[in-house]
């Protein structure tokens, strides 16, 4: 029986860190999206008028980040120790800094597009990537040679790369970092496979 509930909008966006946790802890959920239409009717009775939210034995949680933290240090993903959980926390602020830079672009004006790509691909975020690159230099993972929240939110990031190939394909070291934690883990890589296909 169920006792998990995602609840977010058809997309990937904040609850996929979420939903891959899960995965990789093998919890089962019930994967709700919503309709615009079906958010304001819903929106009302939310604690914070925000998505994601996961209910859980009777309470209903946010702030995604929050929530897969909470989930990957149940269930072992957040480290062994002190040391551990300082590296995954650093690789998952540099893959912060990538994706709020993707969203600028995203949400920008049509007219401004370009030039912020243009910019994000030739200095930030190649230099946020290459930074990343060196985090997984020794041993292929952000920590040891061991999937961890890090990892996870890796394949996140990814999904959004593989969309800037100019970009993406001049670290092959973090392609291969995908693959690996892919093959490391069927009930991510199935979820993968399977999900809905949504442009976020």
């Amino acid at each position: 029986m169920t006792t998990v509930k995602v609840t977010y909008f058809n997309a990937r966006g904040r609850a996929e860190i979420i939903r891959l946790v899960l995965k990789a802890s093998k919890v089962e959920f019930e994967d709700v999206r919503l309709t615009k239409e079906q958010w304001a009717e819903v929106k009302p009775t939310t604690p914070t008028g925000k998505l994601p939210i996961v209910e859980h034995e009777g309470k209903k949680l946010t702030q995604s980040m929050a929530i897969a933290r909470a989930i990957a240090r149940k269930y072992g993903f957040m480290g062994e120790d002190d040391k551990e959980y300082y590296l995954i926390e650093r690789a998952i602020g540099q893959m912060v800094d990538v994706l709020e830079g993707m969203y600028k672009i995203y949400f920008a004006p049509e007219e401004k597009k370009e030039e912020l790509r243009t910019e994000f691909v030739t200095t930030s975020g190649r230099d946020n990537l290459k930074t990343l690159e060196g985090f997984i230099k020794e041993s292929g993972f952000f920590v040891g040679e061991k999937i961890t929240l890090a990892e996870l939110f890796f394949v996140v990031l990814s999904d959004y790369l593989e969309k800037m190939p100019k970009l993406y394909d001049d670290f092959p070291k973090l392609k291969e970092l995908r693959e690996r934690v892919l093959k490391a883990n069927t009930d991510v890589e199935d979820w993968v496979k399977t999900r809905p296909v949504t442009d976020m």
